[in-house]
C-alpha cells in the first residue's frame, strides 16, 4: 500500500524531509523526519504506509539551518498510486504541494508556501 505525494518545488532548498505523523503536529512539534531527498525531487511515494490508516503528512525546504514547512495534512493510505481528478478534490485523499518562489529572507519555520490537493480515482 503507498501514499504518495507530489508538489512542485520552487523555493531554493539544499534538500526536502518528508514528514509522517500519525496524529497531527506543528512545526513546533515535528516529528523525526521520515526521509530526506533531494531539493529537486517533486514527488514522493511512502511504501510503508499501511492501506485504511490515516496518516499526517508535510514536506520541507531545508537550506542550512532554515527549513519552510508547507501545510500539515491529514491523508488515508490507499491501495494503489493515484490518478489524478482535480476537479473533485477531497481531504483526506493524495496530497500534492505547491511551493512557490519566494526571498530567502521571508521563509520561516511553520510557513505555508503552498498548497493543491487532489483526489485519487480509480
Amino acid at each position: 500500500m503507498v501514499v504518495r505525494l507530489t508538489w512542485s518545488p520552487r523555493v531554493i532548498a539544499d534538500s526536502q524531509r518528508i514528514y509522517r505523523s500519525d496524529a497531527p503536529f506543528t512545526a513546533e512539534t515535528l516529528p523525526s523526519p521520515l526521509d530526506t531527498i533531494s531539493a529537486s525531487a517533486s514527488e514522493y511515494i511512502d511504501p510503508t504506509a499501511e492501506a485504511g490508516t490515516d496518516y499526517w503528512y508535510a514536506v520541507a525546504a531545508v537550506s542550512g539551518a532554515r527549513i519552510a514547512l508547507s501545510e500539515v495534512l491529514a491523508v488515508t493510505a490507499a491501495g494503489s498510486p493515484p490518478v489524478y481528478d482535480p476537479f473533485t478534490a477531497e481531504v483526506g485523499q493524495v496530497l500534492a504541494l505547491n511551493i512557490y518562489k519566494i526571498p530567502d529572507d521571508a521563509v520561516q519555520v511553520g510557513q505555508v508556501l503552498g498548497l493543491i490537493i487532489y483526489k485519487e480515482t480509480a
